[in-house]
């Protein structure tokens, strides 16, 4: 790797070297001139490229600013919505403990009606059973109403018939009677 050395310096040293007689004897002042104007060009190249490298690590510092910004920014973003997701867990966790709590007070109450209700369809079985016995003792009594309404019925037609044939025969007696008493007078 090649130090940087800035251009005035270059042309300082050239301007010494070429008034201190710093080249040996025997040598070309225009070979060392040439020798020393390609140097300066590599060094001015160089100088060129230095510079660039210089705006171009700027410009990556710069980046790397902006990058490490939005990161820290995106880091905190990321933060936030974990302690708001955290937050909502929890709570739908609470919710969640909640709803099984009240859930299972919910089927408690619901065994216990179901008991109850098993207990009144039993109740209500029996009931009918009775109520069925009971219907069952009226149509025997209406059984036997009807019979006796019947047989009351036929002793009723019966007490009319010999009643009618007593009052047949008393009128018979009468008719004969008067006959008998119109034969007589």
């Amino acid at each position: 790797m090649s130090t940087f050395i800035p251009k005035s310096s270059c042309q300082n040293l050239v301007t010494k070297c070429l008034s201190r007689n710093f080249y040996e004897p025997g040598e070309d002042k225009e070979l060392i001139i040439k020798n020393l104007q390609l140097r300066i060009s590599q060094l001015e190249q160089k100088e060129k490229e230095y510079n660039l490298l210089t705006q171009k690590f700027k410009e990556l510092e710069n980046e790397h600013t902006l990058l490490t910004e939005a990161k820290l920014r995106l880091e905190y973003e990321i933060n936030q919505r974990n302690e708001s997701c955290n937050k909502k867990i929890y709570d739908l966790e609470n919710e969640n403990a909640n709803l099984k709590d009240s859930l299972n007070d919910k089927l408690c109450v619901n065994k216990k009606l179901f008991d109850e209700r098993q207990c009144l369809e039993n109740q209500l079985n029996i009931r009918n059973l009775e109520i069925n016995e009971i219907n069952n003792e009226i149509n025997n009594l209406n059984n036997k109403l009807n019979t006796i309404n019947k047989d009351n019925n036929d002793l009723q037609n019966d007490i009319k018939n010999l009643t009618d044939n007593k009052t047949n025969q008393r009128n018979k007696i009468v008719e004969k009677m008067i006959i008998q008493y119109i034969h007589h007078v």
